[in-house]
């Protein structure tokens, strides 16, 4: 169940369509994340089923979970999206997959124009996840 978790947090985290990422690296690096996060923001399975059927959570716990999971992706700094460090890791890891890469950098490039209101390093999270997921 993590390792399926993870595949599906992973590209949420980085530009929510990186289906592509090896899946040594989400169970080295995710699951080190997966873990710290789940333990800190004592986010529940039922939560965690939400975020693997592609959903973003309504909870603040599964909020606060998508939060820190960006941040330790390096995806979120004090309390905001990173979109040059989300630019970065879509041009990293879709390299070889152009179809791909130019779908990450367009959500990317939209969702960074838009106006995020929320200060709450949970609320923005689960703001930016949404704009990826619906760009």
């Amino acid at each position: 169940m993590v390792r399926h978790i993870l595949q599906t947090i992973a590209p949420l985290m980085a530009v929510l369509l990186i289906k592509g990422a090896s899946a040594r690296r989400v169970s080295t690096e995710g699951l080190a994340a997966f873990n710290t996060c789940k333990t800190q923001e004592n986010v529940s399975d039922e939560e965690l089923k939400i975020i693997k059927q592609g959903s973003v959570p309504s909870t603040t716990t599964g909020k606060c979970f998508l939060a820190c999971m960006m941040e330790q992706s390096h995806l979120m700094k004090d309390g905001k999206y990173d979109f040059d460090q989300a630019l970065n890791m879509a041009e990293g890891t879709l390299r070889n997959k152009r179809k791909q890469l130019k779908r990450a950098k367009d959500k990317i490039k939209t969702c960074r124009n838009q106006s995020f209101q929320e200060t709450d390093r949970c609320e923005h999270a689960a703001a930016v996840a949404q704009c990826m997921k619906t760009s």
